[in-house]
């Protein structure tokens, strides 16, 4: 009941096993007892493994069933799920066994092996920029090919990859081969893209012919960027209403990928080259984006003053490229320079205002200089003699509206007719300025100057007398009625009020004369001086004194005779400067030498009584024949202060004075002491030599008259001193004064 045979039992009903991975097993028994050994060989395909490859059963163990481990070949090679056949076969002397059929067991292989292609990027990724960086990745099979492999590499436009070609086969097909990628250096802003990296399979070896293949995705970095460049002449943007113009330029940063339209868009104190405010597009596109265009700004010429002031220039962009749909663009700031000044302008009529109280009028215009921004008020305020429409003195307003800014505006200017006479005169009218526009407001705004004729008539002039002492604090004038002016025509008495020790001697100026009071009639400005004396002056003078004179000479001899006693005095001689004046043949004239004695008397008893007697000869030295002739008589006047008189016969001279044959004058004044002193100490006595005369008109040889002769006036005034000596004490001062030689005129006798 025992058949020999091999039995063969997998675990879990088969044998599984995976390249590189699992294991499995089966056993093998026989199931008879052999007369003799048995060996069982085992071998397999090369998809498998096996251990032991050989059995050896005995009768001792041919019951024990003896396990075969199956492995699978690991190769490289990508073939998929398959089988392997394990075969057995048996050599024994037992013929039951010898050549026995053992059946075979068939081991399902699974794979480790993939047929595809590994791509490694370094770092995880593939970073590229435009014009910069690179990046490499790898490639390489992931199993053996049973043919030679070929991958081609595409790129898209954005990068590039080195080497566009791979080579892999059954010895290479594990080295890596690396990919250089560059990114593509266009001049588009893109801003971060990517680009894609392709690789094609192809291969007799169906597992790799056509195999899709992952790609690479490059990451760029844009070296471009949108953006509009502005570029200023000059750095600035400078333009004047008066015609200086400016320009700058505007180009795209890159190039863009559809029409980029770019508008300009000027304040309305600006033009681009369509007028005020006026916008204008320009067109960039692919081909013209990095040309730059000129874009002309001018100023508006208006007639606002505005001053130096700033503008705006807008600028828009649009698109349909992503970059470049609304992105922004600088705008420009233009520097205007005005050409308009703010100003009130006042045109007066003629050239001047004049108007007459209760008469003519006269008129000034007011005008803006320049165009202003809000209405402009102005307001002109005449003083109290002038009226403008409002009353005397009162303001008016002028309300210039922006439209009619450089329209005149009219103002009337009458004087205030009063009842005061203030002759011909000036007024003033002012003005001021009000406006919301802030150049206007405010501003300064010149004046008129009227000049206005009075209407009424002037009062009776008034004139001031000017009063003066000699010398000064010697005395005072009073005048009465005491006012600053007098009317014309009014009569005022002056009265010489001495102080201290002087008296008064008489009057100069407008008013001449002794007498104190006096009256002067006001008929102008008048300067009047009072002269004062001191009797005390000059008393130590003593001695001779010599004057000297240009044409006429006097020599005096005085003699005091004290108590019938004669005291003779040192004689005088002198002359007197003179200067040549023309007087007319056949009419009178008048000749005066005026003298002045002051007497003093110390030391003598108040009725001393006595006599001073003086003889004076004047000589003709450089005169006309006709003017001193033997016979001619010779008046004598007595002097108060300035004023003369003539003096009675009584105080004449005793003798007559004539001009002797010599041609001198002689004569002889004889005065009382006590009279010429007054009884006191002291005294003064004035006398003036006056000589009547007339150019002779005899008959000349040729019928006719005589020529004119030159006769002369006598402007030196000087005085002398001497001394009168009785015994050893001095007791008279005699100074005499030359005051004067003048020609004075008298009507015909």
């Amino acid at each position: 009941n025992d058949v020999a045979g091999v039995t063969i039992t997998e675990s879990d009903s088969s044998t599984d096993v995976t390249e590189g991975g699992t294991t499995d097993t089966y056993t093998v028994v026989l199931t008879s007892q052999p007369i003799a050994d048995v060996t069982v060989g085992i071998s397999a395909d090369g998809n498998t493994t096996l251990s032991p490859t050989t059995l050896l059963f005995t009768s001792l163990n041919w019951s024990v069933p003896q396990t075969v481990s199956v492995t699978a070949a690991d190769d490289f090679v990508a073939q998929g799920p398959r089988s392997s056949t394990i075969s057995h076969s048996a050599a024994s002397a037992d013929t039951s066994y010898s050549g026995i059929v053992i059946a075979s067991v068939t081991a399902s292989v699974t794979d480790n092996d993939v047929a595809g292609v590994t791509i490694i990027e370094s770092d995880g990724s593939t970073d590229v920029t435009e014009g910069g960086a690179t990046d490499t990745y790898t490639v390489v099979l992931n199993s053996q090919p049973t043919a030679t492999v070929t991958i081609t590499v595409g790129t898209d436009g954005p990068c590039t990859a080195s080497p566009t070609l791979l080579t892999f086969d059954g010895t290479s097909w594990n080295i890596p081969h690396t990919v250089t990628v560059t990114a593509a250096d266009d001049a588009i802003a893109q801003g971060p893209h990517t680009g894609t990296v392709s690789h094609t399979a192809a291969s007799v070896d169906s597992n790799y012919n056509g195999i899709p293949l992952a790609s690479v995705t490059a990451l760029i970095a844009d070296n471009d960027t949108a953006g509009v460049t502005i570029a200023e002449s000059g750095g600035s943007t400078d333009v004047s209403e008066s015609g200086l113009s400016d320009a700058y330029t505007i180009v795209l940063n890159s190039q863009p990928t559809a029409d980029v339209y770019v508008t300009i868009t000027p304040d309305a104190q600006l033009s681009v080259g369509l007028g005020g405010g006026v916008a204008r597009t320009f067109n960039f596109n692919a081909a013209n984006w990095n040309s730059p265009r000129t874009i002309t700004v001018s100023a508006i010429d208006d007639d606002t003053a505005q001053g130096y002031r700033s503008a705006l220039i807008i600028h828009s962009v649009a698109s349909a490229d992503p970059g470049y749909g609304g992105i922004g663009a600088a705008d420009v700031t233009a520097h205007i320079s005005d050409d308009d000044t703010a100003g009130v302008m006042i045109v007066e009529s003629g050239g001047t205002t004049q108007v007459s109280e209760g008469g003519a009028t006269d008129s000034y215009a007011i005008v803006l200089d320049s165009l202003p921004t809000a209405d402009v008020t102005i307001t002109a305020m005449p003083d109290g003699q002038i009226n403008l429409g409002a009353g005397a003195g009162a303001p008016v307003t002028l309300n210039i509206l922006a439209a009619d800014w450089n329209t005149p505006h009219v103002i009337t200017v009458s004087a205030y007719d009063d009842a005061v006479y203030e002759g011909t005169r000036c007024a003033t009218i002012t003005h001021s300025a009000v406006s919301f526009d802030p150049v206007y407001n405010g501003i300064s705004v010149p004046g008129v100057t009227v000049t206005i004729t009075d209407n009424d008539p002037p009062p009776p002039p008034e004139y001031a007398i000017t009063r003066q002492v000699v010398p000064a604090s010697s005395g005072d004038i009073d005048l009465q009625p005491s006012l600053l002016q007098y009317a014309a025509g009014a009569t005022v008495t002056l009265t010489a009020v001495p102080r201290g020790s002087y008296v008064f001697d008489h009057w100069e100026g407008d008013l001449t004369g002794t007498a104190n009071p006096a009256s002067l009639s006001v008929s102008r400005a008048l300067s009047v001086t009072a002269v004062f004396a001191d009797p005390t002056a000059g008393m130590t003078a003593c001695g001779p004194t010599e004057l000297h004179l240009s044409s006429i000479s006097l020599t005096a001899d005085l003699s005091l005779v004290l108590d019938q006693v004669p005291q003779q005095m040192p004689g005088l001689t002198g002359r007197v400067a003179a200067a040549p004046i023309r007087q007319t043949p056949g009419e009178p004239g008048y000749f005066t030498l005026p003298l002045s004695v002051d007497v003093t008397v110390a030391c003598l008893p108040p009725d001393i009584s006595g006599q001073l007697i003086i003889d004076m000869r004047l000589a003709a030295d450089s005169l006309p024949s006709s003017f001193l002739r033997p016979g001619t008589s010779v008046e004598v006047y007595r002097g108060v202060g300035s004023g003369w008189k003539l003096l009675p016969s009584s105080r004449a001279a005793a003798a007559p004075a004539l001009i002797e044959a010599d041609g001198r004058l002689h004569l002889r004044v004889v005065e009382s002491l006590r009279e010429l002193t007054g009884g006191g100490g002291g005294g003064r006595g004035d006398m003036e030599l006056a000589l009547e005369y007339v150019i002779a008109s005899a008959p000349s040889r040729t019928g006719g008259t005589e020529p004119t002769d030159d006769l002369v006036i006598v402007t030196t005034r000087t005085r002398y001193g001497f001394c009168g000596l009785l015994g050893a004490a001095p007791l008279i001062l005699l100074p005499l004064a030359l005051a004067r030689l003048k020609i004075r005129r008298r009507p015909a006798r």
